[in-house]
């Protein structure tokens, strides 16, 4: 089971994927606070973080959830990765040894990182609310 985003265990734990890296901790607990924490959830996936619609792993396998975005620490700076537009395909694969990525992945300071999941959140739950259910 995965925690909502508004949950506290997400700082606390990120303490021990990122070593007590305390910009990555601080930029989790102001997510927690946000308006949209309360209707998404959050996961570590190695030293990645995710925001998504789905409530545990086996649920974001059924194409029925979608993933909004990642925050993946970087020294002193973050990477966030996304779709292009409100539920467009993006990720990354390793592929014989070489790193393929689609979509959008920005390197972000410590006071990027909100504004930019924010718009993100924001405006891909702002398109699943206009789809029809599945």
């Amino acid at each position: 089971m995965w925690q909502l985003l508004s949950s506290e265990v997400h700082a606390i734990y990120s303490n021990l994927v990122t070593h007590n890296m305390e910009s990555f901790e601080r930029i989790l607990v102001e997510l927690a606070k946000r308006p949209y924490a309360c209707k998404v959830y959050g996961h570590f996936s190695h030293a990645c973080f995710c925001i998504g619609t789905a409530p545990n792993y086996e649920a974001s396998l059924t194409g029925e959830h979608h993933k909004f975005l990642v925050i993946e620490p970087l020294g002193d700076r973050f990477r966030v990765g996304y779709g292009r537009s409100p539920l467009s395909k993006w990720g990354r694969r390793l592929v014989a040894g070489t790193l393929e990525e689609w979509g959008c992945w920005e390197v972000c300071a410590e006071d990027e990182v909100l504004p930019l999941v924010d718009r993100v959140v924001t405006r891909d739950l702002d398109a699943l609310s206009l789809s029809p259910p599945p």
